[in-house]
Formats: C-alpha cells, structure tokens, sequence
C-alpha cells in the first residue's frame, strides 16, 4: 500500500526535525572540542598550579613547604660593612634572611624566583641563613649556612730582627738577600711586584737578589678581606 499524502509529510516533518537536531548537536561537540583545543588545553598548567597553590586539590588543604633558597655564594671575608646577598627561591614566596640567629629581611622573590638584599655586617664572623614561606603559610627548611668574616683592619706585618731599613750589606756572598717575616695567616705577599703566600701560622720568605748601590724593596701584605698594608725599605748593597 502506498503512503498516504498526509503520512509523507509527517515522515518528511519528522526527518527534517531529526537533521536540524542532529546539525545543533554537532556544532555544539564542535564549539566544546575547540573550547578544549584553544583555551582549556593551553591553559591547563596554570589552573592546575592554581588549585594545588589554593589548596584545592581532592578538598586537601596545601601543606606542601616551598622549596630551601639557594644563596649565590656570598664573600668568604670582606672589608665593606654593608653587602648585597642574592639567591633563588620558589617564585613569589616569602623569603625570610636570618643572620646571626636574628631575622634581618622579609622579602618577597620576583617572577623569575630572584631574591637580593643589603644586609649589615658586624665585625668577626657573620652567620647567614634563610628559608621560605608561601601563601599558605608552609615554611621551608633553613638553607646553607654561609659564614661572611668582616675584617675592616689593615693586615700586619713583623720582619726579621735581621732587617732594617737603610741596613748596609757587605760581600758577594751575601748578593742573595732574604727577607722574612710574619703577617695573616694566608695572606699574599708582594715584594717588588713578586708574589707569594704566606703560610698558613702566617709565616713567609723569600729571597731576592740584591743589585751594587741601593735597593728599595716595596713589600705589599693583602688579606682575604682585601684590606691592604704598605711598607718600603732600602737595603745598600757593596760588593
């Protein structure tokens, strides 16, 4: 039997309707698949690392501390009261200097997880540490304890009781002159822009040949902390 006129087009209504549906339903799964695609997919990373900061994360609270800072290597020694300290932490933590034992600075690392700060020596051995504190309030381990001497004196400098200045030096054999002496331990020694260290119970020597006439002999102590002495003498010297 053939269909009705009126059959058709309820047949007709009905695929039409079915089409329009299915057309609606594939442009919404289109919109929702580049939604993903170009917004949720690229940015996923930093909604996560948002949820995990905030705490969010299966309704756990953030007790996770942040990462130990990394100082640069501050001085060993130095003769400048005021220094200038930098590291690395978490970004944008909290970073909070402790020197001596007592809390100095409370800072907040940049972007790119840098920290720097002056601090105030005091003269002697300086203690520095630090840790970290972030938004919830986790604190991390204390860093590296770094030990910075400020030594603001001029090194000293004792000669032999065998050398004067002005002293007289007869003979050939003596054309080889020794000069010793005791300062810092470690310190470098220069003698005519000759260089040497001292040992480390800050004893040192060094021999130079002597020339007929008068000798000046330039002798420059430097310490670890840079701080300089000066001392000239003249030897005369005759064959």
């Amino acid at each position: 039997m053939s269909p009705t006129p009126t059959t058709s087009r309820i047949v007709k209504r009905e695929r039409d309707k079915l089409l329009k549906q299915t057309m609606t339903w594939s442009l919404i799964a289109l919109g929702l698949l580049l939604l993903f695609l170009f917004i949720i997919l690229p940015n996923a990373p930093r909604l996560l690392a948002s949820i995990v900061d905030g705490g969010a994360v299966f309704g756990q609270e953030d007790t996770i501390p942040p990462q130990v800072p990394i100082f640069n290597s501050p001085p060993m020694a130095t003769s400048t009261k005021q220094i200038e300290v930098s590291g690395f932490a978490e970004a944008k933590s909290q970073v909070l200097l402790v020197l001596n034992g007592n809390q100095v600075a409370d800072l907040t690392t940049s972007d790119d997880a840098v920290f720097k700060q002056l601090i105030d020596l005091q003269e002697g051995e300086n203690y520095l540490q630090a840790f970290s504190k972030d938004a919830a309030g986790n604190e991390s381990n204390l860093s590296k304890e770094y030990v910075i001497s400020l030594d603001t004196e001029a090194p000293s400098l004792a000669l032999s009781e065998t050398i004067q200045d002005g002293m007289q030096v007869v003979g050939k054999e003596n054309k080889s002159f020794t000069i010793s002496g005791l300062t810092e331990q470690n310190a470098k020694v220069a003698i005519n822009d000759r260089f040497l260290f001292a040992r480390p119970d800050g004893s040192f020597s060094y021999q130079i040949q002597l020339n007929e006439g008068e000798n000046l002999l330039k002798l420059v102590i430097t310490d670890k902390a840079n701080n300089i002495f000066e001392q000239e003498l003249r030897v005369n010297f005759k064959l």
